[in-house]
């Protein structure tokens, strides 16, 4: 299906974009100058691939060309490499490749039983949110250590499903985690601490009716997310401490 862009300011000025109408899927945006990575459909094989885009070029980057489907890219914090999901390996793994394209993508890692897909990078770049869903499961937010010899683990583990996790940036950087879970019987959006690589058990719930896909702003201030009627929700969050207001 044909979609198009569209790129708000803060103050809700629509900017113009570029780009026509394709079919796009998983849009993001890079933190740092607004780059925009998302997955695009091959008109001639079908597969999915993925492109970057800038909001001042016309002209789009393909990033990946291997045979197979490649989706739900996230940008490294300082926009060196784009995470994706890929079935590169016979299943679904987290792959990266290097943002100009200079290297073959490489494997991050493959869950051993389950489909797994990239949500957001810590800001130091180590560490990486994904969602994992086994067959049967409606998702667990796994901790993925993006270098070294410390094994992926799962970061919320519960029969709801948890999916769409984004570390807290600004000030609180890396301190907090928003994600979805269904845990109440539909959508909601939640916050939990996030110490010594592990979740509090106490948590907030931000959204009232319904909600999906959170993001929080660039400074941390609010956390925005699509409620059931497919509307922008913003809700400003306030820190005291070990609790949010």
């Amino acid at each position: 299906a044909s979609s198009t862009f569209q790129w708000k300011s803060l103050a809700g000025t629509l900017l113009e974009l570029p780009w026509k109408a394709d079919d796009y899927l998983t849009p993001a945006i890079s933190r740092k100058s607004e780059k925009l990575a998302v997955t695009r459909v091959d008109p001639g094989s079908g597969n999915y691939d993925i492109w970057t885009y800038s909001p001042k070029d016309p002209r789009p980057t393909r990033l990946t060309y291997q045979s197979g489907n490649d989706y739900y890219p996230v940008w490294s914090p300082d926009e060196k490499f784009v995470y994706f999901t890929a079935d590169q390996a016979g299943r679904l793994g987290i792959f990266r490749r290097l943002a100009d394209g200079s290297a073959e993508p490489e494997k991050v890692f493959l869950h051993p039983t389950a489909a797994i897909f990239p949500h957001d990078v810590s800001a130091d770049g180590k560490l990486l949110l994904a969602a994992a869903v086994p067959a049967g499961d409606r998702g667990d937010i796994w901790l993925v250590p993006v270098d070294g010899p410390k094994a992926a683990t799962p970061l919320l583990h519960s029969p709801s499903g948890d999916m769409h996790a984004q570390f807290s940036p600004g000030q609180q950087a890396g301190k907090w985690i928003v994600y979805t879970s269904d845990e109440m019987g539909q959508d909601q959006i939640f916050v939990r601490r996030f110490q010594e690589n592990a979740l509090s058990n106490e948590k907030w719930q931000i959204s009232t009716a319904g909600g999906r896909w959170p993001r929080w702003r660039g400074d941390g201030s609010k956390i925005v997310y699509l409620n059931n009627e497919d509307r922008f929700m913003e809700v400003e969050i306030r820190f005291n401490g070990n609790s949010i207001q």
